[in-house]
């Protein structure tokens, strides 16, 4: 045993015990500093490298370690995310893993349709498998059996989250005509999303106070100054002044038929009430507001009430094709496109930073008509040959009067 002390204020000194090259240090006894250094003696000598362990093995050791460590949240993650990572790495050895490996698992994971959703993971589930990931091989590293984290390189990109595979739709005009001429208690906060491409997040804070009416222009106006952050636990955290970049804190003017709701309503509420409250007044939560949308789409269906409510497990098939709140938005934005606004302007509208974002994955290029712009072309082209051809004649006349004349 080497004991050494050193110089502090009150006169003691610090213990220091030295085991497998590695120092301890205690203020309070040599006893303590003995202590520290026997457990990690113990632990360099325990034979934590079995050859022989499987994933799946591993993965559970390490969650019965640490689901104590942490709070019962995140506890729970843990444990769904380590069967997720059984489920897809369990078979291998531990020490055949390689890093080629772990990206497959993910991203068979990220092209495997879940059983709950019937859809592809999210992005943001993705990366909670990755981080589970990272956490296990960090682990492994430190118990030698591999030189480095086999995770850290990990990174997969969700197939449901891919905007250029089509996930993203324009609404197209028989499913617009049915939206305008249907009335229904939810139809202004579709509205908003699809005639002023707001953000469900940007829907949910919206207060009365955020109309505004421009005399000039004689219009209404919607301030976006505020976002919501809806969290999964079904809690709203209001973000005043604050957004994902400082574009999207915009004024949009509010078109036929919103504004005419919006001046039907704005007179029955206060400023400071919200536009779209829950049944207690409060801000919608994310399984409220979707909740919200997915009853409207029901009840846009006219076959609707084929449902039978008496036995759910009876399933129907909607005459419409499904559309999600984000595809409001593309509509919007493919809308202002088809109609020739210019690109800065569509741009402000939508609160992006630059052109290159609505190009790339906001406007549906197969649904811009181009019909008047080739009728516009084929008139400009008439003239053209129309204006040609008379000069040709006008040409044509006065070199044979020119050669009656030399005669």
């Amino acid at each position: 045993m080497a004991k050494k002390k050193s110089g502090r204020a009150d006169g003691k000194g610090y213990y220091t015990r030295i085991a497998c090259g590695r120092k301890f240090y205690s203020t309070i006894s040599q006893a303590e500093a003995d202590a520290k250094a026997e457990e990690y003696r113990k632990l360099k000598e325990r034979d934590v490298f079995n050859p022989d362990i499987t994933v799946a093995e591993y993965v559970l050791r390490w969650y019965e370690r640490h689901k104590q460590k942490v709070g019962a949240h995140c506890a729970e993650e843990y444990y769904y995310r380590s069967k997720t990572i059984i489920s897809l790495l369990g078979r291998y050895k531990l020490k055949d893993i390689t890093p080629l490996i772990l990206e497959d698992a993910v991203e068979e994971f990220s092209c495997t349709k879940l059983e709950q959703t019937k859809d592809y993971p999210s992005q943001k589930y993705i990366n909670q498998i990755i981080s589970v990931l990272k956490l296990i091989f960090k682990q492994a590293r430190k118990e030698r059996y591999f030189d480095y984290n086999y995770a850290e390189d990990v990174s997969v990109k969700s197939k449901k989250s891919n905007k250029n595979s089509g996930a993203r739709r324009a609404l197209t005009t028989e499913e617009l005509h049915r939206i305008l001429n249907f009335e229904h208690k939810y139809a202004p906060m579709v509205w908003f999303m699809l005639f002023c491409g707001l953000m469900p997040e940007e829907v949910v804070p919206l207060t009365w106070a955020d109309i505004l009416y421009d005399e000039s222009s004689d219009s209404y106006k919607v301030d976006v100054n505020k976002t919501a952050l809806l969290l999964n636990s079904g809690g709203v955290d209001i973000r005043p002044e604050t957004a994902k970049t400082e574009f999207r804190l915009r004024t949009i003017a509010i078109p036929y038929p919103l504004s005419d709701w919006i001046h039907d309503n704005i007179g029955l509420h206060k400023g400071k009430e919200l536009i779209f409250p829950n049944n207690k007044g409060l801000h919608l939560s994310k399984t409220a507001i979707r909740g919200r949308f997915e009853t409207y789409l029901k009840d846009l269906d006219c076959w609707v009430h084929l449902k039978n409510k008496h036995n759910p497990n009876q399933k129907y098939e909607m005459s419409i094709d499904k559309f999600c709140m984000y595809d409001l938005r593309h509509t919007f934005i493919t809308l202002l496109a088809n109609i020739d606004t210019p690109v800065r302007k569509t741009t402000a509208l939508a609160g992006h930073s630059g052109s290159e974002t609505a190009d790339k994955y906001y406007i549906d290029y197969d649904k811009l008509s181009t019909d008047q712009d080739i009728k516009r072309l084929g008139s400009f082209l008439k003239k053209t040959q129309k204006r040609n051809s008379e000069s040709d004649s006008r040409a044509t006349k006065n070199s044979h009067f020119g050669e009656k004349t030399a005669v």
